[in-house]
């Protein structure tokens, strides 16, 4: 009995002190999980207007797209306009020319 008595007298003596060096390294581990957690819910509110950012830049740039390929398309089709004004121009002025020649030359 005395054997058990201090076998337990030994447990007490140490034991306190192990449990009181593990509570301290819980609440260490815990306030650092805390600190952890606040600084993952920064940086995911941070993540989360950077996309809307992105999201709303990028929309933008549809737009900005959009507009730019109906500004070529409608230039494009001025152009081609005009060059077929100018090639029916140049084909008349093309016979003209060959006529004045071949009235000049006595034809």
């Amino acid at each position: 009995e005395k054997e058990l008595y201090d076998k337990f007298m030994c447990y007490c003596k140490h034991g306190k002190g192990d449990l009181s060096s593990s509570i301290t390294v819980a609440e260490d581990t815990m306030s650092q999980t805390s600190s952890n957690i606040k600084a993952s819910e920064g940086k995911l509110a941070q993540s989360k207007e950077n996309l809307k950012t992105a999201q709303a830049d990028r929309s933008a740039a549809k737009d900005a797209m959009a507009e730019a390929t109906a500004l070529r398309e409608k230039e494009a089709a001025a152009f081609a306009a005009y060059k077929a004004d100018a090639d029916t121009n140049i084909a008349a002025i093309t016979k003209a020319v060959a006529s004045l020649e071949k009235g000049m030359a006595g034809g």
